[in-house]
């Protein structure tokens, strides 16, 4: 269905005449129904002077979604110069489908003047999915200087990308200077250059624009030139149904190819940058495809950019990200819970930065200190001491102190070498019988052998406890598989296992003696685990448990193999300990030790005393 009503209207006073048209249409076919609802005016007044508006509205649902799109276009027009002296244009945009929606707002202002004209584009975009909320605001305004032909382009944009993990704002801003292209709307071919003569222009989803149809290669052409060796930027917007590629030259030179990938069948903005000799040039936009359709329009040759400003925000699930650039200079802050990095070509630091006489940052990087506190440290009259006083770099003397706390092991190295009360590094030989000996006391060392050799004689001797922050592994020498790692069982309570195998009588009755040597070091007196593995039809079971041996009963003649697991003896207190209690309790057991020889000491001393003085009484 389809109503059409014209209405021309005549007016007093300074109207000439006005037109009126009315248009409603409504379609419905198999999996679409579409409708149209337009309104234009045109009045003219009688010194010639025009003014026109048209208002539109359309829509189009199929089973895949909803599509909305209104327009609203006004303009004036100037019988004296014979051009329109502004031009406003709107568009909404807006499309529903099962997994989101999206809206887009765009409007167009052109003023045109004696000496130079206007023109301010917006536009705002929103997008939502199931994964994810996007929105974008954009405005781009050229002044152009109709005498000398002198223009500038000021682009300024925000976006903001919103995801479950993740916020990104952006905004940037860039001033062009000339635009070469002047006729990049297409509202007449105008300056351009087209295969087999033709002016293929039309209009696609509401813009004015070129098309590129039928055939392989198929191109059009636009000249310009510059004045000097510059850098220009190429900006258009591309749509393509067939989604078709495009390859963009420059005097019979491709300089990017737009691939079919990134085609859609709505407006997509691209662009390329190029550099450019002085003198004339030639811009071509050609077709890859045959048999297809591809659309172009607000085509701009941007001079180089007179300044760019970007500044963005990145927010992560565990980190912030910030950035500002101008002009090619970039400063960032990456914050993360571990660190915050910064990264500047200038760092101002205002508010509590106290540094006075003891403290410096040279432009080389490094800094000068005599007083003050560096994260853990303290320097001061040339020392730097931890905080704890447990180490101490003396560069006067060339020495490094590290010290427990309660004198009860201080450490020493200087180029001399290293002395400790606890740990003495005496040397060794490589090459020979061993390769390093580290002696702490005549009860104790630790020997590092030359390297593992396959005759077996590798070993490591430890006295005292042994703490690892990794895995405590073997390695084992396969035929056929390279070497490999074989790890070690971990209890919470330390252990030691002892394993065999037996058989039960003909009564079913089996006693496992606990191996006497293997007994002396554990405790049995506490309980402890067996582990039985049946070897035959039947069934068994611990039937008793001694410290010596335990008995096993079931079906006779019954083979099977058993685990023993026990405490090991004098470790019976142990289980999960925390290390910092470990380590107390060891500190508190050297604590009694040395009160202990302390206290022998003395009575020694003692004895001494009172027995020279009985030997001088005597004589």
């Amino acid at each position: 269905m389809r109503f059409i009503k014209e209405i021309t209207l005549f007016a007093p006073s300074g109207t000439l005449k006005r037109f009126q048209g009315l248009e409603t249409s409504f379609k419905v076919e198999q999996g679409k129904i579409s409708a149209l609802i337009s309104e234009s005016e045109l009045t003219e007044l009688r010194n010639g002077d025009k003014t026109m508006y048209s208002r539109m509205y359309s829509a189009e649902q199929t089973v895949s979604g909803l599509k909305k799109l209104y327009t609203d276009v006004t303009g004036k027009y100037d019988a004296v110069s014979k051009q329109y002296t502004s031009l406003d244009t709107k568009i909404g945009e807006y499309k529903s489908a099962v997994d989101g929606f999206s809206g887009k707002l765009q409007q167009l202002s052109t003023t045109i003047n004696d000496d130079y004209s206007t023109t301010k584009s917006m536009q705002t975009y929103v997008k939502a999915q199931v994964d994810g909320l996007s929105t974008a605001v954009s405005e781009t305004y050229v002044k152009t200087d109709t005498l000398s032909g002198y223009s500038t382009t000021e682009q300024t944009k925000s976006m903001i990308d919103q995801k479950t993990d993740q916020i990104k704002l952006d905004v940037r801003e860039k001033i062009y200077g000339t635009n070469y292209c002047k006729n990049g709307t297409f509202e007449t071919f105008t300056g351009w250059v087209a295969y087999v003569d033709k002016k293929p222009c039309t209009t696609h989803l509401g813009k004015t624009c070129a098309y590129l149809v039928s055939g392989n290669s198929i191109w059009m052409n636009y000249d310009y030139t510059v004045d000097a060796d510059e850098s220009n930027t190429i900006i258009f917007e591309a749509a393509s149904p067939e989604k078709v590629a495009l390859n963009i030259k420059i005097d019979d030179t491709t300089i990017k190819t737009f691939y079919s990938s990134e085609m859609s069948e709505e407006w997509k903005e691209f662009s390329v940058d190029v550099k450019l000799k002085k003198g004339k040039h030639t811009i071509q936009f050609v077709t890859s495809s045959n048999a297809s359709v591809l659309y172009v329009t607000n085509v701009q040759i941007k001079q180089d950019i007179i300044e760019s400003t970007h500044s963005q925000i990145n927010i992560l699930q565990s980190s912030i990200e910030s950035k500002v650039s101008k002009n090619g200079i970039i400063s960032s802050i990456n914050q993360s819970s571990e660190k915050v990095s910064i990264s500047a070509g200038k760092i101002n630091f205002n508010g509590l930065v106290t540094a006075n006489n003891y403290f410096q940052i040279l432009t080389d990087g490094s800094f000068v200190a005599t007083y003050g506190t560096l994260g853990g440290w303290t320097v001061k009259d040339g020392i730097m001491k931890s905080n704890d006083q447990k180490i101490v770099l003396d560069p006067v003397n060339n020495k490094i102190y590290f010290d427990d706390g309660d004198d009860d092991f201080v450490t020493e190295l200087s180029p001399d070498g290293t002395r400790t009360n606890f740990l003495t590094v005496d040397g060794g030989i490589v090459g020979g019988d061993a390769a390093l000996l580290i002696s702490a006391a005549s009860s104790s060392r630790i020997q590092f052998y030359d390297s593992f050799s396959d005759d077996g004689e590798d070993m490591i001797k430890l006295q005292g406890n042994l703490e690892v922050r990794g895995t405590k592994s073997r390695v084992a020498r396969t035929e056929n598989f390279s070497d490999r790692l074989l790890y070690c069982y971990e209890t919470p309570t330390p252990m030691f296992g002892d394993l065999g195998c037996g058989k039960t009588n003909d009564r079913g009755i089996a006693i496992v003696d606990i191996d006497p040597a293997f007994s002396e070091t554990i405790n049995s007196g506490i309980e402890y685990q067996v582990f039985l593995q049946k070897e035959g039809d039947g069934d068994i079971w611990v039937a008793e448990k001694e410290e010596s041996y335990f008995t096993v009963s079931g079906t006779p003649n019954l083979k099977f193999s058993w685990e023993v697991k026990c405490i090991q003896k004098s470790f019976e207190h142990l289980r999960l300990d925390e290390k910092e209690v470990q380590e107390a309790a060891q500190k508190d057991a050297r604590d009694t030790q040395k009160d202990y020889n302390i206290i022998i000491d003395t009575v020694v001393e003692d004895y001494d005393k009172e027995m020279e003085e009985l030997l001088n009484e005597s004589n």
